[in-house]
């Protein structure tokens, strides 16, 4: 006992001692880690690991990897590019990762991440830790992601959208989910857009019997949905203003599931059901265009002081059945 009270003191007495060169070390560290840390090895490491667990699903390249270890404490990636086998590789200037501490002194894990140059544009995403529920394997994560000024030309492209659009995106998503999607996602979406615009193109035979449409210009784009128990709703969706010639109003449900396949999400729409409530004004309709495209649409319109208005569902069993989409009148939206 006298034995473990002399080493205690002794150790007490050498912190003492010593105590002034805390900081030198430190300090010494901190220049080791700023100036001489092979972070080029590091950016290499980190880059190969990621790709092996990705197992060729997809392909991350990063020019530069750089951590500063003195408050505030970040990492930052220089040039990251990622390709998969079904897209081309598209490319994020710089992203800067860094902790949430309130949740680390928590115990739980937690990051904020903003990528500059996403698509043209610029993502914050903040993360953290949930309790855990039941006999999950991991913790849920509560996620809040900004988007602003996304470029849709590039986004649509990259995603092989069947609409390809123009315009600038911005959103707003939160929610929890599940790493492993051993449950459904709970999300909720909106996004607000000064302006979206779609060249011509024709819808895919399951969409509206494949309806060629001509090119929209829409001054405003608002979206309000969610997401919960792989039912997707879409609250409002609006395209245009009051007093455009094409005002576009648009609910209804989706049955939506998301699998987890490898290191990637897979993305499995099941049956819709939309309501549509369109406003096509006298003077678009003398376009001979826009007159062709509405005249599938005949039989859903009502004549009103300044053009037409078009009244009907669509309901399918999926975007991807062969099946053509059901189509009826509505009475009201």
């Amino acid at each position: 006992m006298s034995k473990n009270k002399i080493d205690l003191k002794t150790i007490l007495k050498n912190l003492r001692k010593n105590f002034y060169k805390l900081p030198l070390f430190i300090l010494v560290v901190a220049l080791f880690l700023i100036l001489l840390f092979p972070y080029q090895d590091l950016t290499g490491w980190v880059t190969d690991q990621v790709n092996k667990s990705l197992k060729g699903q997809a392909h991350l390249n990063v020019e530069k990897l750089k951590i500063t270890p003195i408050p505030p404490f970040y990492a930052s990636l220089t040039n990251t590019s990622i390709e998969t086998p079904k897209s081309p590789a598209f490319l994020i200037k710089h992203i800067k990762v860094a902790p949430i501490w309130s949740k680390l002194l928590s115990l739980k894990l937690g990051a904020q991440i903003k990528l500059d140059d996403f698509y043209k544009g610029t993502v914050t995403a903040r993360g953290f830790q949930l309790a855990k529920e039941g006999n999950a394997k991991t913790p849920p994560i509560e996620l809040k992601i900004n988007g602003d000024s996304i470029d849709l030309k590039v986004l649509s492209s990259t995603l092989e959208s069947p609409v390809p659009l123009n315009g600038q995106l911005g959103f707003d998503l939160s929610g929890i989910i599940d790493t492993l999607f051993k449950k459904p996602p709970e999300l909720k979406i909106n996004s607000d857009s000064p302006r979206l615009s779609i060249p011509p193109f024709s819808l895919p035979p399951t969409m509206m019997y494949g309806l060629a449409l001509p090119s929209f210009d829409f001054k405003r784009f608002k979206l309000r949905a969610d997401l919960k128990d792989e039912n997707f709703k879409v609250k409002e969706l609006f395209l245009g203003n009051p007093g455009d010639p094409l005002i576009v109003k648009l609910k209804g449900t989706m049955v939506l599931k998301l699998k987890r396949v490898g290191s990637t999400v897979k993305i499995i729409p099941g049956r819709y059901d939309m309501d549509f409530d369109l406003f096509a004004s006298s003077k678009l309709l003398e376009d001979a265009s826009f007159s062709l495209a509405f005249s599938g649409l005949k039989k859903y319109e009502t004549q009103t002081l300044n053009g037409m208005r078009y009244l009907f569902s669509v309901s399918g069993d999926s975007l991807t059945s062969k099946r053509p989409p059901r189509m009826s009148s509505l009475a009201e939206f």
